[in-house]
This record gives C-alpha cells, sequence and structure tokens, in this order.
C-alpha cells in the first residue's frame, strides 16, 4: 500500500518519505506471550512543507501546518477527499471506523494583560495568583451531541512565552463503521465541518471578532 500510495503521490510531494516504527503498548512481560506488531508510519511533506500526509497500516491523517496553509474550507475537503481516494484505491478497504476533523488556531496577543473571558465565551478561570506556579494551562471539554457515535471535543489552552497565545483547538469526530466510498466521506466531513464552524463562532466574543478583523479592542 505504501509504494503505491508514493507513486501516485510522488510528483507533488518531492521530500523523502519520513518513516517510523511505533510499537503499541504491551501487556505484563510474559515469556509466552507474543510481542506486539509494530505500525509502520510514513509521512510525506510537500516542497512548501504546508501540506503533510501521515499513512500507517490502518490509519491516514492531512494535515495543513503553518501561516497561510489553510485558505478555504472547500480546498481543505478537496484535498482530503484526493488523498483519500488515493489510499481507497491502493488498499481496497471495505469500510472506514473512523473520521475526525479538527481545527487547531492559535492566537498570539501581544499584551501580558490578556484576560481569557474578553476573547472567549468558554474559557478556563485560574486565579493570578496561582499562575506564575502553574504556568500555561488548558480547558479540555467533552461537548454532548445528539449521537452516541458522534465526538465533539473543545479545547483551550493559555500558554505564556514572551507574549500571550492561546490555542482554541476544536475536534469533531464520528467513531463508527461507514461505507469506504468517497460519498460518504464527503458527507460526514460536511456535518463536522459545520459543528466546528458552529462551535468557533459561539465560543468567541464580538472583541475577538474584531481582534481576528485587524481592529483595535
Amino acid at each position: 500500500m505504501f509504494a503505491s500510495f508514493y507513486e501516485a503521490i510522488k510528483d507533488e510531494y518531492t521530500e523523502r518519505p519520513r518513516h517510523q516504527v511505533v510499537y503499541p503498548p504491551s501487556g505484563p512481560a510474559d515469556e509466552a506471550s507474543t510481542p506486539p506488531e509494530p505500525n509502520i508510519s510514513v509521512a510525506f511533506r510537500s516542497a512548501d512543507g504546508k501540506r503533510v500526509i501521515q499513512l500507517t497500516d490502518n490509519l491516514l491523517t492531512v494535515n495543513l501546518v503553518g501561516s497561510g496553509a489553510y485558505t478555504s474550507w472547500l480546498d481543505f475537503r478537496d484535498f482530503i477527499l484526493k488523498m483519500t481516494e488515493r489510499v481507497l484505491s491502493s488498499a481496497r478497504p471495505t469500510s472506514i471506523t473512523g473520521i475526525s476533523l479538527r481545527y487547531v488556531n492559535r492566537f498570539d496577543q501581544s499584551t501580558q494583560d490578556f484576560e481569557p473571558a474578553k476573547y472567549y465565551k468558554v474559557h478556563p478561570h485560574v486565579p493570578k495568583a496561582l499562575r506564575p506556579d502553574w504556568g500555561p494551562y488548558v480547558l479540555h471539554i467533552q461537548l454532548p451531541v445528539p449521537a452516541p457515535e458522534q465526538l465533539m471535543l473543545f479545547n483551550v489552552a493559555f500558554l505564556e512565552e514572551d507574549k500571550v497565545a492561546s490555542i482554541l483547538d476544536i475536534n469533531s469526530a464520528v467513531i463508527d463503521t461507514v461505507p469506504a466510498d468517497v460519498g460518504t466521506l464527503t458527507e460526514v466531513l460536511e456535518r463536522g465541518h459545520e459543528r466546528v464552524e458552529m462551535t468557533f463562532v459561539e465560543s468567541i466574543t464580538d472583541t475577538a471578532r474584531q481582534w481576528l478583523n485587524g481592529e483595535d479592542v
């Protein structure tokens, strides 16, 4: 599968693929037990470094990383579908057992007086007296969703470096077996994107919107 997949993308992903052997955790030591089989992970990176594809025996991860890599949902969706089609044609699975769509947004604030409540409707509250001891901190929430096979994770993290950075991490997932075809995958991705977009819009304040638009706040 790895060879045929690389053959299909090698003209676009010219960097040398990076291989990694991942050993799953094993149970208590037992001489009679058979050690777990390692998973082979291969990463393919575009020449500009902004598109990264990670492939194992049973997992495909498609990433856009770095400033300017994400241009629109339609471009990202088509990128995911294109890579998935190539895996399906190489591996020919009969089903997909999970689909996750994740957006990680980092926002850098230039002031040390940053207060989460000014920018986020959902935010952790840690008294200022504790922050020097705690350092960076994160709020992790599993949001309720109507179907048991769906998962919605919401994280807000705050990092204190030379300037304050906050990270809004939203992950919409379907943990269910679905047919391995592009039509089904497209429907799941579109529903996931709607949930992610709604969560983002409803979790930031008007001040945050002004700041994201480059206005003074």
